[in-house]
């Protein structure tokens, strides 16, 4: 009978044990997967805030080159009221220059050679 408890007892002091060092490596095998994890959440976190800045520099980007095109839109529109102008002007010259400004009196007498 007592052999039979000291078996019983080392079966459940191995158990025991057995079941510390099973925890015990479960535990090391998810703190291992843990900083893994923490390492690349780091670095998740680094490429985001990178592509944020990205972003923003695109963004940033976008608005100076709408100011340049809206800047660029309005010389062209002023450009173009010009190139108007300089195309009606020589139509406006050669119809100011066909009509006489002073209208000289015709002679009354006729002008006749010299001998």
């Amino acid at each position: 009978m007592i052999e039979i408890a000291l078996l019983l007892l080392i079966a459940f002091w191995g158990g025991l044990i057995a079941w510390f060092l099973a925890t015990a490596r479960a535990r090391a095998g998810q703190a291992a997967q843990r900083q893994e994890l923490e390492a690349r959440l780091a670095a998740q976190q680094g490429s985001l805030e990178e592509i944020r800045k990205q972003l923003r520099d695109s963004r940033e980007e976008i608005e100076r080159l709408q100011a340049n095109l809206r800047a660029l839109a309005a010389e062209k529109a002023a450009a173009d009221a010009q190139a108007n102008g300089v195309r009606e002007s020589p139509e406006e010259q050669k119809g100011a220059l066909n009509k006489p400004k002073i209208k000289w009196p015709t002679p009354s007498r006729r002008l006749r050679p010299r001998p």
